[in-house]
């Protein structure tokens, strides 16, 4: 009788410790952070109570849900103003990049280039002599 005693008073102890670490690690409080800087023109400072950083999609989502609902009228205004020439600024920059006339001049340019697999990031994986033989050997009795 007592050894079952022992037991289930050791049962009922690790239950309890173990609940009062789970409690424990679930109630730690998580740090303020604050993130802050720039989306199209539009400055930005954000605190939030989170353990990682924010992702660059829901910072973008952030500044539009403050230029759109949270701004003075004359704050919109302005930070409309900066994303619509921010926005200009990049397909312009895209125009440039992608324009047909450049694209066939960069192709005359590099008709003439040779790359080693070593500069174009290819990897040439060479064939050991002993695993050579061993093939040889095993194609032999193949046939």
């Amino acid at each position: 009788m007592d050894k079952k005693v022992q037991r289930n008073f050791l049962w009922i102890a690790l239950l309890i410790l173990g609940t009062i670490w789970i409690l424990a690690r679930h109630n730690r409080n998580t740090p303020y952070q604050m993130d802050n800087g720039l989306i199209f023109g539009t400055v930005y400072k954000i605190t939030y109570q989170y353990e990682k950083d924010l992702k660059e999609e829901t910072i973008v989502i952030l500044g539009l849900i403050y230029r759109d609902f949270l701004a003075d009228p004359e704050e919109r205004e302005d930070l409309q103003l900066k994303d619509t020439e921010a926005i200009k600024k990049v397909e312009e920059e895209l125009n440039q990049k992608y324009d047909m006339e450049n694209v066939f001049n960069k192709r005359k340019t590099k008709k003439n280039v040779n790359n080693s697999p070593e500069e174009m990031g290819l990897t040439v994986y060479k064939e050991r002599f002993i695993k050579k033989i061993f093939n040889l050997i095993k194609g032999i009795f193949k046939k």
